[in-house]
């Protein structure tokens, strides 16, 4: 038969443990780090064309 302490307690053990830290629930102390920046903006948009002029020249397109 099931004993259902034993279960509630290991369910009990496993959110505690699964419970975040008081470090990981603190917000980002820099917000800026997870923005998009103008570098990686204008990086992406030239690989972009490049990729395109590629596609486009591969077709006989451009």
């Amino acid at each position: 038969m099931l004993n259902f302490a034993s279960i509630r307690d290991r369910y009990q053990e496993l959110l505690r443990v699964m419970k975040p830290a008081d470090s990981d629930s603190k917000p980002n102390p820099n917000p800026s780090d997870s923005r998009i920046t103008l570098e990686t903006i204008i990086s992406v948009g030239v690989f972009g064309w490049l990729t395109i002029g590629m596609v486009l020249m591969g077709l006989g397109i451009w």
